[in-house]
């Protein structure tokens, strides 16, 4: 199969903003302001710029003002401070507090009229949203080659196939073609297109309580629920597919030890932990994403390429780091080709990776990679039951017989 776009752009390490897509949360926050924080100088801005490569904010216009010296606390209302604990905007002497580099700011709303020994003023949470703009077939290396990956929100990736809508994740580096499902009931092109990837189940990870690592594999979790899709769906489609070569990394690359004392504080010195000491561990997609910041299409962990039964696994999910690529990342987005109005609308995500996230030492559970209803890469324990997503790889020399990659004229494969 050639590329849908034949000149990727360069790799980006993220996506953009800009000063004015952010947004506003609709709730307000209180801010409790004990007699300790009453007497103490108070940092503010009254306006903010946003980095457009990070999202991060600056405070600009940054002054100060003494919070129980009549006016301040009416001062501060419609201006902009940088959390809603006061400690992080207060001060006992009049220098400025931190107002650079900020993940979020916090305008106030309302201020007391009259200082008592604890008040209270609210604020509300502005968070940056990124380019909607962001759509780029992009290159990086896999396990065969050079993989071209799609990312941001991409409108020209959509394929028919089995009777069914799935979006082009990335070409491998061996030719191969990574779909993604998109809606099982239909095909992109018809009038009763949805974007209802889900059968309206709900599937655990799966847990071996023997194999502390092994989330994937286990009677009733995910694997069972591919392996049922392929069955059902696929049965007349698999020779167009390619038994992939589905990367489970439960590769150990961190731990974090602790224990509690006496009185139940957390320790992390094992000779002060009298009750009890504990490791967790943290895999691979873990380290590179939220450590190194640095995902990877090359496997460092298993390859699966059967389910538990030996049957052939023709279907699985994508990795951590494949959602990576496309545009999640640990705060909300919505302007990428992984979400669609439908699925958010309804509250359909919360879908399953492919990638063991953590192991929880005092708990005695795993944890994996979700993509959650925001729009980005969260965790949680593999006993909650979250939806699973299914993704195919049709094999190298596939055939496009028409299309354009619209949801109107979707690739069709021949």
């Amino acid at each position: 199969m050639s590329t849908p776009l034949t000149t990727p752009a360069e790799a980006t390490a993220g996506l953009a903003y800009e000063t004015d897509k952010v947004t506003e949360a609709t709730s307000e926050s209180s801010i409790s302001i004990y007699t300790t924080y009453q007497g103490y100088y108070w940092t503010y801005g009254t306006g903010y710029t946003i980095n457009e490569s990070t999202g991060k904010f600056t405070l600009t216009g940054v002054s100060t003002c003494k919070y129980n010296d009549g006016t301040c606390h009416e001062t501060l209302v419609g201006k902009y401070i940088v959390s809603t604990s006061a400690s992080s905007n207060s001060s006992s002497t009049d220098t400025a507090k931190t107002t650079t580099n900020l993940s979020n700011i916090y305008k106030v709303t309302t201020a007391p009229a009259s200082s008592t020994s604890t008040i209270t003023m609210n604020a509300k949470k502005i968070s940056p949203i990124p380019y909607s703009t962001e759509k780029v077939l992009s290159v990086t290396s896999d396990d065969y080659g050079t993989s071209y990956y799609y990312r941001g929100g991409v409108e020209d990736n959509y394929v028919n196939f089995a009777g069914m809508c799935w979006r082009i994740v990335r070409i491998e580096g061996d030719g191969s073609t990574k779909l993604l499902l998109e809606d099982r009931n239909t095909e992109c092109n018809s009038s009763s297109y949805t974007g209802n990837w889900s059968d309206g189940s709900t599937y655990v990870f799966g847990h071996d309580s023997s194999n502390r690592a092994n989330f994937l594999n286990f009677s009733g979790g995910l694997a069972d629920s591919f392996k049922t899709f392929q069955t059902s769906k696929l049965s007349g489609s698999l020779d167009k597919l390619k038994v992939d070569e589905w990367c489970y990394d439960d590769t150990v690359t961190e731990t974090r030890s602790y224990g509690y004392d006496d009185d139940w504080n957390r320790v992390y010195t094992e000779s002060e932990a009298t009750n009890g000491w504990y490791t967790d561990e943290y895999y691979g997609a873990y380290t590179r994403i939220y450590t190194n910041k640095k995902p990877s299409l090359v496997c460092t962990g298993k390859k699966l390429t059967n389910y538990a039964d030996s049957t052939n696994m023709y279907v699985g999910t994508l990795t951590a780091d494949e959602m990576s690529f496309a545009g999640a990342y640990g705060t909300s987005n919505y302007a990428y080709y992984l979400m669609n109005d439908y699925t958010k609308n309804n509250s359909l995500y919360w879908w399953w990776g492919l990638s063991p996230r953590y192991f929880n030492g005092e708990g005695g559970y795993g944890g994996a990679f979700i993509l959650s209803v925001g729009g980005d890469l969260v965790s949680d324990s593999v006993y909650v039951d979250f939806y699973s997503r299914p993704a195919v790889s049709l094999k190298s020399g596939s055939v496009i017989t028409s299309g354009e990659g619209t949801l109107e004229k979707p690739y069709i494969i021949g």
